[in-house]
C-alpha cells in the first residue's frame, strides 16, 4: 500500500485535497434514479475546470510551502488533460505547467 511505501521513505509523502465542485442531493427513496451520468460531460464542463484551475493557481504557495515543493494533478484522460493545459495557458499565473501522459 501507499501509505507502508511512504513509511518506509520509499516514496515522498504527499496530501491529497477534494474538493466538491458539484452540488446535489441523493434521495434513496426516489424511485425514478438516473441509470447513467455522462462523466465527461459532467466532470469536462468548461466552467469546472477553469473553476478548478482558477483555485489551483490562488493556492499553489500555500500548498506547496511557499513553492519549496512541486504539485502532482492527475485526471482522468488525456483529451482532459490537453483541456486542463489549454485552460492553465489562458490564466494569468507564473506556474510550469508541464504534461505527461
Amino acid at each position: 500500500m501507499i501509505k507502508d511505501a511512504i513509511f518506509d521513505n520509499n516514496v515522498l509523502g504527499f496530501h491529497v485535497e477534494y474538493i466538491k465542485t458539484v452540488e446535489g442531493n441523493y434521495d434513496f427513496n426516489d424511485k425514478q434514479l438516473v441509470e447513467g451520468i455522462d462523466i465527461d460531460k459532467v466532470m469536462g464542463s468548461d466552467e469546472r475546470m477553469t473553476m478548478i484551475a482558477n483555485h489551483i493557481v490562488a493556492n499553489h504557495k500555500s500548498k506547496t510551502r511557499n513553492r519549496q515543493y512541486t504539485a502532482l494533478f492527475t485526471v482522468w484522460s488525456i483529451p482532459a488533460l490537453m483541456k486542463y493545459y489549454d485552460i492553465f495557458k489562458s490564466i494569468d499565473h507564473d506556474l510550469n505547467i508541464f504534461l505527461k501522459w
